[in-house]
């Protein structure tokens, strides 16, 4: 009965350990923490006595094959026996049996739990638990010292017995992987088995312990794959615009300037027959071409003196257009009109600028004055 609740209580940790693990949040999971491995292992194995620890020291090995599964949790089918040693101390009298078993162990990571996932840690410390089959056999040293002990009528060490030789059985430890290589790591492993009494072939109700120390090898088997560097495609440059030419301005042609139109200024100053006083009436046409000369700086004047053909002779016209030009020239001098501007010339009867009809004989009584 304590065997068994010795077993369920070792369970319930290891499932208590499982569900924390699984709780726990764990980093993303490398490509390369799932693979298959084997592994093989020898070492000393000591069964609970009543002997000292160097007489109940045997030789053990152990060859299992495993898979994990993630960076957290792995499982083997475990492989182990060879020898197991009892002690009568009584008698002073040792014994050796031996024993195999085969057993399911679930493993968790404790580096990664506590550490952090990293795929290739030198040093990984799995806890491990699981359940197996022992079965023992080849005690003859046993029952040829129980034979003795009845021969010799000691009947106290008769509790000397096999009724069993199968065993279901609980077991827990430690394994520490040391990395070497890719695929091969060195590996310490302490561990404990508790199983029913009898295994060393005595009776003293209680459950049997054997412990076990092993170092060996395990090998991982399968593809690896290892981790390959993010692709980082570079963002696609943008050419960079062309810069956007601003037209020039087209300066617009600047207005031609304006020339005013200047038209000459042309008066006739008419006089009445033989005679060269400018009248009011025709002095105002005279001051017409001094405001034009004074608008025009530059504008200069031509003065013609005319006479009419059909009164007096061509003597008495010649002289009389001269008086006649004459008169306009000095009102234009008296009016500030330098004379340099001024050009004169007279021509008596022998022109006759409005014609010799009737209606218009009577007009070349005049000066006419073209200022431009």
């Amino acid at each position: 009965m304590k065997f068994k609740t010795l077993i369920v209580s070792a369970l319930a940790a290891l499932a208590t350990l499982n569900v924390s693990a699984q709780e726990t949040t764990a980093p993303e999971v490398k490509p390369d923490m799932s693979y298959w491995f084997i592994g093989v292992q020898g070492g000393l194995g000591v069964t609970r006595g009543e002997g000292s620890f160097g007489d109940l020291m045997s030789p053990a090995a152990a060859l299992s094959v495993g898979y994990r599964f993630n960076p957290y949790f792995a499982l083997r089918l475990n492989g182990s026996g060879w020898t197991g040693k009892g002690v009568l101390p009584t008698i002073g009298e040792d014994y050796k049996y031996n024993y195999a078993q085969v057993g399911l162990d679930g493993m968790l990571d404790l580096t990664s739990v506590f550490g952090g996932v990293k795929a290739n840690r030198f040093a990984t410390l799995w806890l491990t638990g699981g359940v197996g089959y022992l079965r023992s056999f080849s005690n003859d040293e046993a029952l040829e010292l129980k034979n003795s002990v009845a021969a010799n009528n000691r009947p106290e060490m008769l509790t000397l017995y096999w009724d069993k030789r199968n065993y279901v059985t609980g077991r827990f430890g430690l394994h520490l992987d040391l990395r070497l290589c890719e695929r091969v790591n060195f590996n310490l492993e302490g561990n404990a088995t508790v199983l029913d009494d009898h295994f060393n072939s005595k009776d003293a109700d209680n459950a049997d312990w054997q412990f076990n120390i092993l170092a060996g090898f395990c090998f991982r088997l399968g593809k690896i794959n290892h981790p390959v560097a993010p692709v980082v495609v570079p963002e696609p440059v943008q050419p960079e615009p062309e810069p956007v030419v601003e037209p020039e301005p087209v300066a617009k042609p600047e207005p031609a300037p304006v020339v005013e139109e200047v038209k000459p200024c042309i008066q006739n100053v008419f006089f009445l027959i033989n005679r060269y006083d400018i009248r009011p009436s025709e002095m105002a046409k005279v001051e017409e071409c001094v405001a034009y000369l004074n608008k025009y700086p530059e504008a200069k004047i031509d003065i013609t003196g005319y006479a009419d053909k059909n009164t007096g002779n061509a003597t008495i016209n010649l002289r009389l257009s001269k008086q006649r030009v004459n008169a306009v020239y000095d009102a234009l001098i008296q009016r500030g009109i330098a004379a340099e501007r001024i050009n004169k010339d007279y021509k008596g009867d022998t022109v006759q600028p409005f014609g010799n009809d009737e209606a218009n004989y009577r007009k070349n009584r005049c000066t006419i004055c073209v200022a431009e």
